[in-house]
This record gives structure tokens, C-alpha cells and sequence, in this order.
């Protein structure tokens, strides 16, 4: 461009971004970018010491001189001179002559006297010796007709510039030392001693070989900045159509669920209205009948008939009345989790649409820093290209120092990497509430195992749980003086067994519960906590009492359990009304009080946020929140009167409590049975009996069925219950003896 002809010139290139016109003294900013002096001082007005660059934004402080302290950007002050001088040379311009002050046609310029001249004076200014000087400084009219006129051919018409400390003298030398500023010879005996003088020509030459280097580096990264700006458009669209597609697997997953609910309601209306018609059909046929049989007796008999009527017709009242409220019940339940589906189907779209919306503005906001970058590169380039097909050695000298600044940030952040583009698309889709459809669970025997030599050891059985790596483990005492831990398949093989010699008890009692993976919870000691690992017979314990002086070294241990979301396991003592919370390092975190009337804690076990709390002695089963509330008591099995106490509980994963009861007040004799219970049913809705010897019970899923698992205190048997999830409406259960 600089060596080109005038007219070439993009006007672009000497437009001010601001006032959109020819630049006026420009200034220039350390991004390169220049503005009309007027337009910056309004700019620096807006802003209080920190200037943003209304191009590409990037920020720079304001000099303490203010406006003042700002470079004047010469290379582009020369340019706007020479279109301004080639407007009015080749326009034939009217103006006043220098020599002869007579307003004539231009004929020539001379760069000596910053003036222009008339033919006359022009001839005169070549021809005289008087002003033999200026012959080489003076421009004609020919030589911008014949379109000879380049910024090369201006820079030669002007003199070398003034001294920057001695302005009447012309600069002989650069002082490189100070920015490449234009010194005389008296400067090198002055302020400038000891510099690194330089001849402006040699100079020059190499500042333009280090600017082509500094170009080629740039545009090494021009391929990379001009291509984001189409990567980032292709990975808005990207993440939307990644939200469009999980949007339709949220919606595919609610519509299924709400089918299924609806389907659910369907068949709760028509059971409810068959067992409603069957119920009064039967009932209005017995009505039917005895009254034909009471219009055949005698009228002595007529009143017991009619008795018996009116008892029947009070049961179908009855009767109804239940089926009524039990089909009212269900039918509320079944709305609110098809409420809780479409509220959960709600958030989860909502859940997409925000990182949709945050993700989009994340890119949008990496666009505008890389559109900003572009900006500064575009101009950085076409500055640094401009300025090396330019042959005026002053104006490379006075340009590249501030190319040179601009280029380093700019390289910095084009080297910096964007890894947050690779999780722009990481759009995490919310799941939809596990509805379970399931009321009832009905429980029947599978099978009945034996613990292979447990019973010929004389082995007590005292507690059960399992594994996930499809384990059974039972523990109890193992002889008057020591406890046992056996690990056995599902078919009553020993796997592993661990006996263990306990101090200052006889017949000890050995506890157990899952804890998570390989591992489960211990007290084979009466004063001790364990955690047993499947994986090695890892088995590490502490003393209860050495670890927290809130276990007195006197109290036992009678029950374990653990939470296994909360990393939490609770110890508890049939006499004392505390449940103590331990972590996974044995550290006691806190304590819960037990629930009046409750006496102590013979069993307890963790039921989703709530914990089951068997008290023998008190002969209550209930249910207790973490703030030590109780949700509700447990009823006890129907019997003629018959008071029962719970010994163990469990619960599956259908949300099912089931209790051991016996009728003994210690738990060691009597019978047995097993009640079937749900937190929002107040009835039992099921009673199972059992072996007279049954002590411990717990779930496990085998074979992606679930469980219910029974074990003998002395014989070494375990019964194994089949439950199977059934779909109808919950009838009241009859009283009967067990």
C-alpha cells in the first residue's frame, strides 16, 4: 500500500470508528486502533481513567498527561496530509499563492515552505539559486496527473524531521534506546549520552525484518481465530439439537408413566365396582332368601329373620362404606404421583432449558471475546502489513515499538487454550420420579435351607443380613464364651466363618446388618463395634465405651443397623431410650431419644428416612423420624387378646415393613408370626405365622427378585418368602387366632 499510488488507499483504513469521517489529528491507543483526537477526549470524558477500545474493547489506562499522554499516530497523519495535498493538486484547486500571494490556480508544492505555489513562483522556486534547496522538495502538477504520486515519493518530497529536543535542527540520528526517537548530533553529548545511537536507514531495515517476523508468527494463528467464530455457531446448534433429542426422551419417559398410572386408575375404578356389585349381589340373594324362608315359618320365628336382615343389610352399609373409603384412598395416592410425574417432568424440562440458555450465553460470550480478538488482529495485521511495504524508514521506526507492545497480548490470549467448549454439550438430564405402582406385596414360602454345621455345633442364630455380592451372613453366640460371624451362599454353604472369644459374658449374643458392597456392620462383643469385610475376612472393631464416654463400659449392645445413604450406624440397648449414630471411622456424630411410651430398643432398622424401633419389653413396634418424632406405631397381629411383642423388622424395596412378633415377653419361646405393614396404611395388612424358633428376618434380591429371608434361633434353618408385587384394592384383615 505504501508504495502504491495515493488513490489505492482503502478510505476505510483513514476513517475514524467514532465520528465515521477522515481522521483529525488521530491518536493512537496501545491495541493500534486510532481515533480523532476530539472523538478519544470524549471517550477519556465517559470513562474514569480506564479507557475501553470502542473496536475492540480492550482496556488501557489513561496516561497521567490525559489526552496529552496518547501517541499522535504520524504514519496515518502523513497519509491523510498526502490524499488531502493529491485532492488539491489534481483538482486544479484555486488557491493562494505563496510567492506572490495572488489566489491562482495550483501549479506545485513545496515541502520547504508547507505552501503551494502559482506557475510562475513554481518555475522561479526550480530555477533560482536562491531556493536551490528546495528543488527536491517541491511536488508539480504533472507528476499527480501522470499518477507518479506514492506515499514513497511524498516521504522523499518532505525534510528528515525536527530534533525532538532541538526542534529548529533536523534529526540526523535514532535513538534507539528511547523508542527509535529523532535526534541531532548535540542530543548524543546530552540527554541521549551513552544511548544506542542508530543510522535511521540501517535501523530501519531491521526493525522491518523483526516486524516480518513478529507478521509471520501472527499469522500462524490466523487460520484458528477466523474459523471460531464458525465452530462456535456449529456448537450452539449442536447443544440444541443434543437438549431437542433429551427433550424427547423426558417426554417419551413421561408419557409411559403417565400411561401406566392412568392405566392404574382404570383398573382401581373397575375393581371397585366389580367387588361393589359382587358384595351387594351376594348379600341381596342371602336377603332374598331368608325372607322367602321367613315367610314359610311360623310367626314366632318372623322377628329372628327379620333380625337377620337388618344384620346383613348393616354389613353391606359397612362394607361398602370401607370399599368406598379404601377406593378414595388409593385414587387420592395415584393423583399425587401422577401430580409428582408431571411436576418432576416440569423440572427436568425446565432443568434443560437452563443449561440449553446458560450454555448458548457461555459460547455467545466466548464468541465476543473471540470477535473482539479478531478485531485486534485484523487491524494489527493490516497495520503491520501497511507499515513493511513502506519505505519511510521514520515512520517504521516511530510505528513498530507500538505494534510490537499490541502484538504480545494479543499473542498471549490467542495461544490460550478453551477447554470449556468440550463440556458446552454436557447436558444433564434430570430423572423423572420413581413411581411405584404397587399396594400390596403378597408374601409365600419358597423354600427352607439349612446352615451347613450350625446346629451340630450348638450355634445360636441371633441376627441376619446379605450382602450385594450375593452373600447370607448370620451371627450369635458360638458356645457359652465366644461369638460367631458365618458367611454362607444361598444354598447353605460355608463360605467363611469367624469365631471370636468374648470377655467377662456368657452365651453372648452377635448382631449384624448390611453396610454396603462386600462390607457389613458387627457386634459380636457385648461392648463392641465392628465392620466386616467379605473381601479378605477383613474384620476391624473398637470398643464402644473407648471411643465415646457417652457409652457407659456397664450398657451392651442389643441391636445394629446402618444407613447406608447417610454413611451412618446405630447402636442401640433394650434398656436405654438413646439410639446412638456412629460414622464409617467409628466417631459418634449424635444421638436420638426414643419416642414415649418406648422403654428401650430390642431391634432396630433404617426404613428410607425413618427408623423401625422394636421394643419387646414394652410390647411396641413404631416408626421415629432423625428428630426423634414418632410417624406412627405399628399394630400388633389380630388375636382373642393375645399380646404380642416385636423381636426384628426389615423392610423391602417396595416400601413394605415387616415385623417378627412372638407372645413371650422375653422373645425365646411362644409363637411366631410375621405382619406385613406400610407407613400410609394404619392396618396390618397381612399376617404370616412361622416357625416357633424364628428370631431374625431380612431381604435379599436374588436372581433380580426380591427376598424375604427367616432365620431360626437354635436350629440352624432359614425360610426363604417369595414376594410377589400384586395389583388389588386392600380388604381389612379378619380376626382370627394365630
Amino acid at each position: 500500500m505504501a508504495s502504491g499510488i495515493v488513490k489505492d488507499i482503502d478510505e476505510k483504513f483513514c476513517q475514524c470508528s467514532i465520528c465515521l469521517d477522515q481522521f483529525k489529528e488521530p491518536k493512537l491507543l496501545p491495541c493500534l486502533h486510532r481515533f480523532c483526537k476530539n472523538c478519544l477526549a470524549e471517550v477519556i470524558q465517559q470513562n474514569r481513567g480506564i479507557v475501553s477500545c470502542p473496536v475492540c474493547r480492550e482496556e488501557c489506562i489513561v496516561p497521567e498527561q490525559g489526552l496529552e499522554g496518547f501517541k499522535t499516530d504520524f504514519y496515518m497523519k502523513n497519509i491523510i496530509e498526502y490524499i488531502q495535498l493529491q485532492t488539491t493538486l489534481d483538482d486544479e484547486h484555486m488557491q493562494e499563492c505563496y510567492g506572490c500571494s495572488k489566489t491562482l490556480r495550483v501549479s506545485a508544492y513545496c515541502f520547504k515552505c508547507n505552501d503551494f505555489l502559482c506557475e510562475a513562483c513554481h518555475q522561479f522556486h526550480v530555477t533560482s539559486k536562491i531556493t536551490k534547496d528546495h528543488r527536491q522538495h517541491t511536488l508539480a502538477v504533472e507528476d499527480v496527473a501522470s499518477k507518479r504520486l506514492t506515499l514513497d515519493k511524498l516521504a522523499s518530497l518532505k525534510e528528515a524531521p525536527r530534533c525532538y529536543t532541538h526542534s529548529e535542527k533536523l534529526s540526523e540520528l535514532c535513538c534507539k534506546t528511547c523508542s527509535n526517537t529523532p535526534i541531532c548530533m548535540a542530543c548524543t553529548y546530552g540527554n541521549h549520552e551513552g544511548h544506542d545511537f542508530r543510522e535511521v536507514t540501517a535501523l530501519a531495515n531491521e526493525e522491518r525484518r523483526k516486524l516480518g517476523d513478529e507478521l509471520a508468527e501472527l499469522l500462524s494463528h490466523e487460520d484458528k481465530i477466523m474459523k471460531m467464530p464458525e465452530k462456535l455457531k456449529n456448537l450452539e446448534d449442536q447443544i440444541e439439537t443434543i437438549v431437542s433429542e433429551k427433550q424427547k426422551v423426558v417426554l417419551s419417559e413421561h408419557t409411559d408413566k403417565k400411561h401406566k398410572i392412568e392405566e392404574k386408575l382404570q383398573k382401581v375404578e373397575t375393581n371397585y365396582k366389580l367387588s361393589k356389585d359382587k358384595e351387594e349381589g351376594e348379600l341381596n340373594k342371602e336377603i332374598s332368601l331368608l325372607r322367602r324362608e321367613m315367610e314359610g315359618e311360623l310367626q314366632k320365628v318372623r322377628e329372628k329373620y327379620n333380625k337377620l336382615c337388618d344384620e346383613k343389610k348393616q354389613q353391606i352399609s359397612r362394607a361398602s362404606q370401607f370399599t368406598k373409603q379404601e377406593h378414595d384412598d388409593q385414587v387420592l395416592k395415584l393423583r399425587e404421583k401422577l401430580s409428582i410425574l408431571n411436576a418432576g417432568y416440569k423440572e427436568a424440562t425446565e432443568s434443560l432449558r437452563t443449561q440449553q440458555q446458560g450454555n448458548i450465553q457461555k459460547a455467545q460470550t466466548i464468541g465476543n471475546q473471540f470477535e473482539s480478538m479478531i478485531k485486534r488482529f485484523e487491524n494489527l495485521k493490516a497495520t503491520t502489513t501497511t507499515l513493511l511495504e513502506s519505505m519511510n524508514d521514520w515512520t517504521v521506526l516511530q510505528c513498530i515499538p507500538d505494534i510490537l507492545s499490541a502484538k504480545k497480548p494479543l499473542m498471549e490470549e490467542l495461544k490460550k487454550e478453551t477447554p470449556e467448549l468440550k463440556t458446552l454439550t454436557d447436558i444433564k438430564m434430570e430423572r423423572l420420579p420413581n413411581i411405584s405402582l404397587s399396594n400390596r406385596v403378597s408374601v409365600t414360602t419358597q423354600s427352607v435351607m439349612t446352615i451347613e454345621g450350625i446346629s451340630c455345633k450348638t450355634w445360636d442364630v441371633c441376627d441376619i443380613t446379605a450382602t450385594q455380592n450375593g452373600y447370607i451372613v448370620v451371627t450369635g453366640n458360638a458356645g457359652v464364651t465366644g461369638s460367631h460371624i458365618t458367611v454362607i451362599d444361598t444354598k447353605g454353604k460355608v463360605v467363611q466363618e469367624m469365631r471370636q472369644l468374648t470377655t467377662n459374658y456368657k452365651n453372648p449374643d452377635c448382631f449384624c446388618d448390611f453396610l454396603s458392597g462386600s462390607k457389613f456392620v458387627t457386634a459380636c462383643d457385648p461392648r463392641e463395634l465392628g465392620i466386616y469385610d467379605t473381601n479378605g475376612m477383613q474384620h476391624t472393631k473398637v470398643n464402644v465405651s473407648a471411643v465415646t464416654p457417652e457409652w457407659p463400659p456397664e450398657r451392651g449392645v442389643t441391636c445394629v443397623a446402618s444407613d447406608i445413604k447417610k454413611d451412618l450406624i446405630f447402636l442401640g440397648n433394650y434398656q436405654c431410650r438413646h439410639l446412638y449414630a456412629f460414622n464409617g471411622l467409628f466417631k459418634l456424630c449424635h444421638k436420638l431419644i426414643l419416642p414415649k411410651p418406648l422403654k428401650g430398643c430390642h431391634d432396630v432398622a433404617v426404613f428410607e428416612r425413618n427408623l423401625v424401633v422394636c421394643d419387646i419389653i414394652g410390647r411396641m413396634a413404631i416408626a421415629m423420624n432423625m428428630e426423634s418424632e414418632m410417624v406412627r406405631e405399628f399394630k400388633q397381629p389380630a388375636g382373642d387378646l393375645i399380646t404380642w411383642g416385636p423381636i426384628q423388622a426389615c423392610a423391602d424395596s417396595n416400601g413394605f415393613v415387616y415385623i417378627l412378633w412372638c407372645n413371650d415377653p422375653i422373645g425365646y419361646s411362644g409363637d411366631r408370626v410375621i405382619t406385613q405393614n406400610r407407613l400410609d396404611v394404619n392396618h396390618v395388612l397381612a399376617v404370616i405365622p412361622v416357625d416357633k424358633d424364628a428370631f431374625s428376618l431380612t431381604t435379599i434380591d436374588s436372581l433380580h427378585e426380591e427376598r424375604l429371608l427367616v432365620a431360626t434361633l437354635t436350629t440352624g434353618k432359614i425360610y426363604c418368602y417369595n414376594l410377589v408385587t400384586l395389583l388389588f384394592i386392600i380388604l381389612p384383615v379378619q380376626k382370627s387366632k394365630v
